[in-house]
């Protein structure tokens, strides 16, 4: 992947998490699905230069986006967090971690970063 196409991935998740809509909101919970994703090598400066680790940039950037979204996000972050429960952040090497290791306290701080949202 260029770092052309690289930025166009991150730039479309940011407009889809200033949507506020069901699509959007239906789009980045894809987004954080790995097979979303595809089998092939995705790398660029913007991303990450290991796929492993654009994989883990995209998918995180999107649930931070579903959690712009408030309540049109707030039931596919519900859904993610039975997928991916919070758990105590942990301290490992860059090469060692996984999406599966921070993604449960991401979920977590923007579920409660909604609900604490007042509500008009």
């Amino acid at each position: 992947m260029s770092d052309a196409q690289g930025r166009a991935v991150t730039d479309t998740m940011e407009f889809l998490g200033g949507c506020y809509g069901d699509d959007s909101a239906k789009l980045l919970r894809e987004c954080v699905r790995l097979e979303f994703w595809g089998d092939a090598p995705m790398r660029s400066r913007i991303t990450g230069t290991e796929t492993e680790k654009s994989l883990i940039m995209v998918r995180t950037t999107a649930i931070r986006q579903l959690g712009r979204l408030g309540d049109k996000g707030l039931p596919f972050l519900m859904e993610l967090q039975k997928e991916y429960p919070y758990t105590m952040p942990v301290t490992v090497p860059s090469s060692e971690y996984r999406f599966e290791m921070g993604a449960g306290h991401i979920i977590k701080r923007c579920i409660d970063e909604i609900k604490s949202r007042p509500t008009m």
